[in-house]
């Protein structure tokens, strides 16, 4: 007896020629269409290169939300540097309406709070030379005409207290602007690493 049917198999089913170009091709496809509405969705991978890499074209009104994966993170040399990021459309936008904030606390039990208004960027670590390390956070909104807000957190090595550091992170951006990407700046230092991009379904 042919078993066309996944599911229900019993003594003496034999898989079929037609159950292998029909039905599991037809099956895998469900199950690809399913898998393609839950959770994340990659969007793309960049290799972070110089004092500044850009992002572009990775937000759109297709998602809300986005995961931002930052890994491998590494400087050009041991001065002591910070990471910030800005939002861009063809171009950064460098409007003083960034508000970011930090807490940090460092392996040898010392901890740090800090932050800033109207700035021209956010910054994502402070003051962080990288022997490695990595950097996570949700972007919201940064497609639609609202405000756009992030939130994350850090795991970096920082050479003055020579120690790593994890720290929570947040920004707002105080314009409806629809970005389409972001930027990665290493302030004066060239940083290397990946920048990985996923977007959260919206149902």
């Amino acid at each position: 007896m042919a078993w066309t049917t996944p599911g229900t198999a019993v003594a003496g089913n034999v898989l079929t020629a037609a159950f292998w170009n029909s039905d599991v091709r037809d099956n895998a496809a469900f199950l690809k269409a399913e898998t393609d509405v839950v959770g994340l969705k990659f969007i793309s991978s960049t290799a972070l290169s110089g004092v500044t890499t850009n992002i572009s074209n990775v937000f759109s009104s297709t998602y809300d939300s986005y995961r931002v994966v930052i890994s491998g993170l590494s400087s050009a040399s041991s001065t002591v540097r910070a990471i910030s990021l800005r939002y861009r459309t063809s171009s950064d936008d460098t409007t003083a309406a960034y508000h970011w904030y930090e807490t940090a606390l460092y392996a040898v039990g010392t901890t740090f709070a800090g932050g800033a208004q109207s700035q021209t960027s956010a910054k994502l670590t402070s003051t962080s030379t990288f022997g490695g390390g990595q950097i996570v956070f949700d972007v919201v909104n940064p497609n639609a005409a609202l405000v756009t807000s992030l939130t994350g957190s850090s795991m970096t090595y920082q050479a003055d207290v020579t120690s790593f550091v994890y720290r929570t992170i947040g920004s707002v951006m105080n314009t409806t602007t629809q970005y389409t990407g972001f930027s990665i700046i290493g302030v004066t230092d060239a940083v290397s690493g990946t920048v990985k991009v996923y977007g959260y379904r919206n149902s």
